[in-house]
């Protein structure tokens, strides 16, 4: 896809690194696995992931194993764990790429197996266990014999043993508890499993991490938290996270409009008083929501105006009343500008949406501009 370069996510690594540096000493001694699927959340998984990299991050967590490959390609030599079911197609793409999948079901175990003893080259496998998120994994009763067959095949090997929270982010604990118990008895009855390379044991999420980091276990997979985004507003954050991605616009079109005007389709808004409407490039098809319009505010001169009428497919409409401005000025529509800042929590909050949909939302044909402090842009990615 063309990138266009009137409208860009730049991506901070100097947050980046500090985000990671911070979760590392507060889920010490735990290691991160890095949740670099969908794009690693819209920031750019390439150099993502090179920079998760230099940061001693030795396992990976991808979707797919497309998205793996892509990782391998570029010389990613980590660890890489398939989350998705894989699907005979991909099979080949596991061995070539010395991938990781999930066994979630007995499905699962028969393609695995029988893809390992076809090949005669052994795969190692993490047993997916639902203690309660209702979606993988075999039930948090049912594993041991599952667990068992996975020990007896000569052709696979238990490289993990893992659950997945479903409520962690959120203030309440009842259930988030009860899936921490049936993990913790899990973990209690499996830890001494013979053989020289034990499995790792990982249920944490990014929630699970800030706010319960004793149900760390060997590893944690860290996404949204990594990338500077709190996974829940209602909680107190044990540290600062520095937000990864900004978006940036630009004044393109100046209109000095009377009263009454209507602005974009639908006839939505129309403006309060005599007011200059900005043009800026930005739309539906980038990731700001049609919806946004009405709602959503941009930064320009350090301050706060709205975004009027309906967003349309690659543009959107500023009311800056008589500010006085220039095409070309800086529009920030995620980020921060003089001290004052729009997160991704607000835009996802003012749009009803959480602030995964948020950042993955973010269209390949914005260009990601690569920020280290110090070294300006280091580069821009398709």
């Amino acid at each position: 896809m063309a990138v266009r370069t009137d409208i860009r996510a730049e991506i901070n690594f100097s947050n980046l690194r500090k985000n990671i540096r911070n979760l590392k000493e507060h889920i010490h001694p735990s290691r991160i696995i890095g949740v670099v699927k969908a794009n690693a959340y819209g920031h750019g998984v390439i150099e993502v992931s090179q920079v998760l990299r230099e940061e001693g991050i030795d396992m990976f967590a991808v979707a797919f194993p497309a998205e793996a490959a892509e990782l391998r390609e570029a010389g990613i030599d980590a660890r890489i764990i398939i989350l998705d079911k894989l699907w005979d197609r991909e099979l080949g793409q596991v061995f070539e790429y010395n991938l990781e999948p999930i066994l979630a079901s007995d499905d699962d175990f028969e393609r695995l197996s029988h893809a390992a003893e076809e090949r005669q080259q052994k795969l190692p496998v993490h047993l997916k266990i639902d203690t309660g998120m209702g979606r993988l994994g075999y039930l948090y009763n049912q594993y041991e014999e599952p667990l068992q067959q996975v020990l007896d095949h000569p052709w696979l090997e238990l490289a993990g043993v893992m659950s997945h929270f479903s409520t962690a982010d959120e203030p309440q604990r009842e259930h988030t508890e009860i899936q921490a118990d049936r993990y913790r008895k899990i973990h209690r009855k499996l830890q001494s499993l013979p053989g020289d390379n034990p499995p790792l044991f990982h249920l944490s999420n990014s929630g699970g991490a800030l706010y319960l980091p004793e149900t760390g276990y060997d590893m944690v997979r860290l996404g949204l938290s990594m990338y500077g985004v709190a996974p829940s507003r209602e909680e107190t954050q044990p540290f600062e996270l520095h937000q990864v991605m900004q978006l940036k616009s630009k004044v393109a079109y100046i209109k000095n409009l009377p009263e009454g005007f209507p602005i974009g389709y639908g006839a939505t808004y129309h403006t309060k008083k005599n007011s200059t409407i900005l043009v800026c490039p930005g739309g539906y098809e980038d990731g700001i929501p049609r919806r946004y319009g009405g709602t959503g505010e941009v930064l320009i001169h350090r301050k706060r105006f709205p975004i009027v009428g309906n967003v349309s497919m690659d543009t959107f409409m500023v009311d800056v009343y008589d500010e006085p401005v220039n095409v070309g000025d800086e529009v920030v529509i995620l980020g921060e500008q003089g001290g004052n800042t729009i997160s991704v929590w607000e835009m996802a909050e003012k749009l009803g949406l959480i602030p995964y949909e948020v950042t993955c939302g973010i269209s390949s044909r914005v260009g990601r501009v690569f920020v280290e402090e110090g070294e300006g842009e280091s580069g821009i990615r398709v």
